[in-house]
């Protein structure tokens, strides 16, 4: 629990005034509900703000403004329930924004866009329904997006495109049923995409084969009850971890190419941890089924 401040934190105030050297100011839990560039004065040489844990409803425009040096924001656990782009003015150092756990419901278009040095986005546990490719213009330098346990069920064409340096992409514990090629499309760089959780029943053709760099695909605890061979690309220099335990799988001649891509490596085997279940043959572990081919 940060300190508890007696004062109108909401008002026009000289706090900070004389601590010319403030880097780091933690002010989680402090029941504030409103804060705007003025609250800064004095602290412009902060590199991290903790806001965490507080009763702020809506940020206005160029809240942080003074803080030109700012590296890391946490706002999770308040009461947002949007996010626009007028906000972050001044903020073209921030590197890592965090606003999971709270009630953000709607993106507007360039939410994001003028924190072009921004690496971390943690947007988890909010009541977010789709992802759109104008919800991430600007981030050019993204590598982390968290979404996980949301209400996302509706991806587009290209909702991720302008994250071209994207290196994981949590999904987890969305409403995602069905799976495009398509929703991939500018990802080249994307390393770890986790998708367990949604109910995932069916994957398209080419669900995953053009993301080069992909190393960790987790559909673990979904409704998939095969996949096809062209659901990833086999012809590669390390092998991919693929989860899919917890799923309804039929283990018959649909899924040989899986068992081909384990011998191949391309796919990385399954340990007793993570071996997938046959459905179709009263739960048998999939490492010990044999196919017939």
């Amino acid at each position: 629990m940060g300190p508890q401040f007696g004062f109108n934190f909401n008002e026009r105030n000289r706090f900070f005034a004389g601590l010319d050297s403030l880097q780091s100011l933690d002010l989680n839990d402090n029941q504030l509900t409103s804060v705007s560039s003025a609250t800064w004065e004095g602290a412009e040489t902060l590199e991290e703000l903790d806001l965490s844990w507080n009763q702020i409803a809506a940020l206005p425009p160029g809240a942080f403004r003074p803080l030109t040096g700012l590296a890391a924001l946490d706002l999770r656990n308040n009461v947002l329930q949007e996010v626009k782009g007028n906000i972050w003015e001044g903020l073209d150092t921030l590197k890592e924004l965090k606003l999971g756990k709270n009630q953000i419901l709607i993106l507007h278009s360039g939410a994001f866009e003028s924190l072009g040095e921004l690496e971390k986005l943690s947007l988890e546990a909010n009541r977010l329904t789709s992802a759109f490719e104008e919800n991430w213009r600007g981030l050019s330098k993204l590598e982390h997006l968290n979404l996980e346990q949301n209400q996302i069920s509706l991806l587009w064409p290209g909702s991720f495109k302008p994250l071209g340096k994207l290196q994981t992409l949590d999904l987890a514990g969305n409403q995602i049923r069905e799976i495009s090629s398509e929703f991939w499309v500018g990802l080249s760089y994307l390393e770890n995409l986790q998708l367990s959780g949604n109910g995932l029943s069916h994957v398209g053709s080419e669900g995953f084969l053009h993301l080069p760099s992909l190393m960790l695909l987790d559909l673990s605890d979904n409704e998939l009850a095969t996949l096809g061979g062209d659901t990833v690309s086999v012809n590669r220099a390390m092998p991919l971890w693929m989860e899919l335990q917890l799923n309804p799988l039929q283990c018959d001649a649909r899924l040989c190419w899986l068992r081909d891509a384990q011998d191949a490596r391309a796919v990385a085997e399954y340990s007793r941890f993570n071996d997938p279940r046959c459905a179709n043959l009263d739960g048998e572990p999939w490492s010990q089924v044999d196919l017939t081919c």
